[in-house]
């Protein structure tokens, strides 16, 4: 499985990087938004095609759980840093890889000493990502 972690500081432009790949996927595709309410994401021209699962409580095996029912093979996370302290990325990842999900998106913020969140760092400990990296605006 690919998986892309997408950094950046606060307001950088994240949520749009990941609406644009998102968009860009002929598969079937979700996005578990911690950050923003589906309106806002659909709003900013996410397509009707994606599917959405906003909640600020999103815990790991509601997210296995989802995308076990259907067959989706982009899974994007927007952010990593609202996940709960404790979240198990390399149980999400062996699940989705089960669950022939090929790829995983992920959003983190950059702090102001420019390192990376700890959420997004669990996100490369973990996962090994490609990453991109959004330049400050």
């Amino acid at each position: 499985m690919k998986t892309i972690l997408i950094i950046g500081r606060p307001a950088s432009g994240k949520t749009t990087r990941i609406i644009e790949l998102l968009n860009n996927e002929e598969d079937k595709s979700i996005l578990f938004s911690l950050e923003n309410p589906e309106h806002f994401l659909r709003s900013h021209g996410l397509k009707q095609t994606i599917d959405v699962c906003d909640s600020e409580n999103l815990a790991i095996d509601e997210m296995i759980k989802k995308t076990a029912s259907y067959d989706y093979k982009t899974v994007a996370i927007d952010s990593a840093d609202l996940l709960p302290g404790d979240f198990n990325f390399a149980c999400l990842e062996t699940s989705l890889t089960a669950n022939n999900v090929a790829k995983m998106v992920i959003t983190a913020h950059l702090q102001r000493d420019n390192k990376v969140s700890p959420g997004g760092a669990m996100a490369i400990r973990y996962l090994c990502p490609e990453i991109i990296n959004i330049p400050n605006k």
